[in-house]
């Protein structure tokens, strides 16, 4: 019976990350069409490349923060302040 209960919370605890994870990237798809709206030209394939990771890593900062994963949070924002850093340094070399 034990095992049956066990099977139960680690399906449900399953099934809750995968709708998370959907949640994060459907929240991500929605912030990286922004952030190409508010470029204000067609992109470049980087650019496009870039633009949906560092939308990614602005939607999971906070999300890893609310868990309470602060070291996980910490290493996505160093990696979304490099990513802002290339996105400049591509946006410059397209002419943007």
């Amino acid at each position: 019976m034990t095992d049956n209960i066990d099977e139960t919370t680690i399906g449900r605890a399953r099934r809750r990350a995968l709708e998370l994870g959907e949640e994060c990237l459907a929240s991500a798809k929605l912030e990286a069409e922004q952030l190409t709206q508010d470029l204000g030209r067609e992109s470049s394939v980087t650019e496009k490349i870039l633009l949906e990771q560092i939308a990614y890593l602005r939607v999971r900062v906070p999300r890893l923060r609310a868990w309470g994963q602060t070291r996980e949070a910490d290493k996505a924002a160093r990696l979304l302040a490099n990513l802002l850093g290339n996105f400049e340094k591509e946006s410059k070399v397209d002419g943007g």
